[in-house]
């Protein structure tokens, strides 16, 4: 799979951070550029297994397709898919995790707009089998307490549905990312409209046109924390765009809690310390992660490693993703001497240690998220971290990045004690 090769930019003495672009940004372009019919090349963009996934599908002639562990492939060609050709047959199948994975609401959603989809082993899963077809108007009531997939997935087809579509949504989990789906979709010439809980979408024809896509958020959690946790005294990272719908960018809000300031200036943020006052830690701290729950993993083990007490709620949801998280931080970080406990929704850590093992063995449950959040603790405690690859999913060159990142801190911190 063609990938792009990320070069680093050196600014005075700083090197800044490229991180790739943002892949649910490009995952909603790729499906508006099928679309329109244009040929999905090997682009800058294509910077992480799940992007190169869904351009591999869109992009092939045959009609039986493995897309490993993506939900976010799952959902998106579903219902792209639904409409494709007159009567051609798909199938789609997975991994055995994304097998286990929700997928009824979607399909019965689709249903509702003419959809032909079978379930072929097991009810309500993958595998499925799909028969394009035309789709017809309808006003469809859907339940994405599981994922806003659901909703993103509908809207990025409404423009070919026959007559468009209006959605109301019973209950959203990540809301914040149907916001970024509406704000490519417009970007692509789509006027669609967001009305409380009610999205209106007409039938219309896409727009499609370049635009550079910014940094992922999600993967700029890590150097977020990692900053956090050393002492740096600044830290670059590009490119992002002056104003960012991606849900995540709330850790530039979170991480102001635990001493940090991150200043936009031209694409980069520059992140720095707080003073005296401001940069004291707190005892103890209370967020609501529902709309970011990629931010979990890392905030649990950075809130771990300062000592932070934490409680995070809203995030039900997580159980349902590449790993159940929620039970994956449990067991992992109690391996590094923290006690968590959780309920159905909610995560926390009253500050009760235990022993750590020695040189623990971290499980990441194929996890590119759980993978990232432990290369924290790797920072402070040894440790071996399993399957470290499946970093590709997102980020493929973080191993890379954090190793560069360490040396430079060696050279940094040894230039000090000289002076």
């Amino acid at each position: 799979m063609g990938r792009r090769q990320k070069q680093s930019r050196v600014e005075g003495r700083q090197e800044i951070i490229v991180l790739p672009p943002s892949k649910s940004i490009v995952a909603r372009r790729l499906i508006i550029e099928a679309i329109c019919g244009k040929e999905i090349l090997s682009t800058d963009n294509i910077a992480c297994d799940d992007t190169a996934i869904l351009r591999d599908v869109l992009n092939s002639k045959i009609s039986r397709f493995n897309i490993g562990q993506s939900g976010t492939a799952m959902r998106f060609l579903t219902a792209f898919l639904s409409y494709r050709g007159d009567g051609e047959e798909y199938i789609l199948e997975g991994s055995r995790r994304l097998s286990e994975r929700p997928i009824a609401p979607l399909v019965d959603s689709l249903r509702r707009l003419g959809a032909d989809i079978e379930y072929i082993r097991c009810p309500e899963h993958l595998p499925i089998r799909i028969f394009g077809r035309r789709l017809h108007t309808a006003t469809i009531e859907i339940d994405a307490s599981e994922s806003s997939q659901y909703v993103s997935a509908l809207m990025l087809i409404a423009p070919i549905v026959e007559g468009g579509l209006r959605i109301r949504l019973r209950g959203c989990s990540s809301y914040p990312y149907v916001l970024l789906t509406g704000d490519v979709m417009a970007r692509a010439g789509v006027g669609l409209s967001v009305d409380g809980d009610t999205i209106s979408i007409p039938q219309c024809s896409y727009i499609c046109s370049d635009y550079k896509v910014e940094a992922d958020y999600s993967s700029a959690a890590f150097w977020f924390a990692y900053f956090a946790l050393g002492d740096l005294e600044s830290l670059k990272i590009g490119y992002f765009a002056p104003k960012s719908y991606q849900p995540d960018s709330r850790i530039v809000a979170l991480i102001a809690d635990f001493g940090v300031d991150a200043a936009y200036s031209d694409g980069i943020v520059t992140l720095s310390r707080k003073r005296n006052a401001e940069a004291r830690l707190p005892r103890s701290v209370e967020y609501d992660l529902n709309a970011t729950p990629d931010l979990v993993p890392t905030m649990a083990v950075l809130c771990c490693m300062l000592g932070v007490e934490f409680r995070f709620s809203g995030i039900g949801h997580l159980r349902l993703k590449e790993s159940d998280r929620i039970e994956a931080l449990v067991s992992e970080l109690a391996k590094c001497g923290y006690r968590l406990c959780s309920d159905s929704d909610s995560l926390y850590w009253q500050g009760i240690r235990s022993t750590a093992v020695a040189r623990p063995y971290i499980n990441t449950y194929s996890d590119h998220r759980i993978a990232m959040a432990f290369a924290l603790m790797a920072q402070k405690q040894p440790l071996k971290i399993l399957n470290p690859e499946v970093v590709d999913k997102s980020y493929p060159t973080f191993w890379k990045d954090l190793e560069l990142q360490v040396v430079r801190n060696s050279k940094e911190n040894a230039r000090k004690i000289r002076q």
